[in-house]
């Protein structure tokens, strides 16, 4: 049973400013009104010396609420619920929208592009966003030191969006012997999708290969990794089917030796 309250006291106590919330739609009866409801409540009293009861509910915790997730994203929210961070969304959000806008225009066959990014966005949100700009690409194969566990659940949802298309992934031989459990989650997941290989060697080059048909194909160069390290970082963007070509052939070459098969 609630302790009853002296509504008088809590109108004092509402007069010089502190919080009486629950008064409000106490006040707004009229007096025949607040008797009746202190009648049927057992308490007798006038507008000016009412008891009222109440108890208080308890705060809606926001931050067990979890947030929407779709398709194999859902796989990866964690078994409890974490505070939702808006403020860190909404800066996620908009990095994966400036990162969209850094290419407005890809190259043409034979030109060049170059961009420098400044740590807002990383680089696997720049790949998610132009491989829809390219829909008879065949096979993405990517070259990097590390990368974080968010890159691999983007690369998942592009996986799931592009049924067919081919991906590589080779990274370091570092950042496996340094992020065990990650990187056999990694795999795990990825590789749950046909067509998908994951190996890991000496490397430390940062190299995208987009494989869109035998005379295209595009060609990313610079220091980033896949994941965002908060500083500038260089990119050069060619479509060269040479270079591709050039650049495949070791990658292949590397993630077979790590499978043992060659």
């Amino acid at each position: 049973m609630a302790k009853p309250v002296d509504f008088a006291k809590r109108k004092a106590q509402a007069s010089k400013g502190a919080r009486t919330d629950f008064n409000f739609g106490f006040n707004a009866l009229s007096k025949s009104g607040k008797k009746a409801y202190n009648k049927q409540i057992g308490r007798r009293g006038s507008a000016a010396g009412g008891l009222l009861m109440f108890t208080t509910s308890p705060p809606l915790a926001f931050g067990t609420i979890p947030r929407p997730a779709f398709a194999r994203a859902a796989q990866h929210l964690p078994a409890h619920a974490l505070p939702y961070k808006a403020k860190a969304e909404a800066k996620y959000r908009r990095a994966a929208k400036t990162a969209a806008e850094l290419l407005p225009d890809l190259p043409e066959k034979g030109e060049c592009v170059h961009a420098l990014m400044l740590g807002t966005f990383d680089l696997a949100q720049v790949i998610t966003a132009v491989v829809p700009r390219l829909p008879a690409l065949r096979h993405l194969r990517i070259a990097s030191l590390c990368y974080s566990k968010r890159n691999i659940v983007e690369l998942c949802g592009m996986l799931d969006t592009r049924k067919g298309m081919a991906l590589t992934l080779l990274v370091s031989a570092f950042h496996r012997e340094h992020n065990r459990e990650l990187h056999e989650w990694a795999v795990g997941e990825l590789t749950a999708f046909p067509n998908v290989r994951v190996a890991a060697a000496r490397t430390h080059c940062k190299v995208t290969l987009f494989d869109i048909a035998d005379d295209d194909a595009l060609v990313f160069e610079g220091s980033a990794n896949l994941r965002t390290n908060k500083n500038r970082e260089q990119l050069s963007v060619f479509r060269d089917r040479q270079l591709h070509d050039w650049h495949s052939s070791w990658i292949d070459e590397l993630m077979s030796a790590d499978r043992g098969e060659a």
